[in-house]
């Protein structure tokens, strides 16, 4: 998946692998889940979606 994703796309592929894996992911899972190879956009973006 490209790297260009917009952020509210790839947080929305965070916020569904969460909730659909009913259980804890690592953030290596959220990256694969997101299609991304950034853990730092992850956390920004987690943090985003803690904040809301």
């Amino acid at each position: 998946m490209p790297q260009s994703l917009p952020d509210s796309e790839i947080s929305a592929r965070i916020e569904a692998a969460l909730y659909a894996a009913g259980r804890p992911l690592t953030i290596n899972d959220l990256m694969r889940a997101a299609g991304i190879n950034s853990k730092e956009k992850i956390v920004k973006l987690l943090n985003e979606l803690i904040k809301k």
